[in-house]
């Protein structure tokens, strides 16, 4: 993974989460928007470290933020869409069967389940993880020794959205009965209401 540009935007996002689950949303947002600063000022030392270092990363990142190149995968995710939208009560298909990205899976979890599954799976998948998500926040708030394992299912979550397949997703479905079985110590409904300050 370390030529593509998936898991950069998932580090991004992840640590941005952290951040704002550890220090209010609006101080995490601070230092996260100051750090990217710097990030976008040495942008170009960057580049070239990562070009010293062998990767082609460097010039991934730069195609899909200069030049907008998505690797195609607005394409497949637009013909997805079509299929969903043949049968959105009850699914068809787990990998793609005609169109722009035939024969492959959707490179997007969400896409999947819908087209996979219908609403009747996809809407109690969505359900699912956007409880885990809630749940994520409010244990790395309270700074659980978990954490790691949080920060690991974060990671293959938003990972979720542009690459892998949810049918060999192991590790997703691995990670998410974690963070649904991670105990709570102390937990009381005012300890968990979100932190905006």
């Amino acid at each position: 993974k370390a030529g593509s540009r998936s898991p950069v935007v998932v580090f991004v996002i992840v640590m941005a989460f952290y951040l704002m689950s550890r220090m209010g949303t609006l101080k995490g947002l601070v230092l996260f928007a100051v750090m990217l600063g710097v990030v976008v000022v040495f942008i170009d030392p960057i580049i070239e470290i990562l070009h010293a270092m062998g990767s082609n990363i460097g010039d991934r990142l730069k195609n899909i933020v200069v030049e907008r190149d998505t690797s195609g995968r607005e394409e497949i995710w637009s013909n997805v869409l079509g299929i969903i939208r043949k049968s959105p009560i009850f699914g068809d298909y787990y990998i793609v069967p005609s169109g722009f990205g035939a024969g492959m899976y959707p490179h997007n979890f969400y896409l999947e389940a819908f087209m996979t599954t219908g609403i009747i799976g996809g809407i109690p998948f969505l359900i699912l993880v956007f409880y885990t998500i809630y749940r994520t926040y409010n244990l790395l708030r309270i700074q659980h020794p978990a954490s790691w394992i949080l920060l690991l299912y974060l990671q293959i979550l938003i990972f979720g959205f542009f690459s892998t397949a949810l049918y060999s997703a192991q590790e997703l479905w691995i990670l998410m009965f974690m963070t649904l079985t991670i105990e709570q110590p102390g937990e009381n409904i005012a300890e968990l209401k979100p932190k905006f300050f």
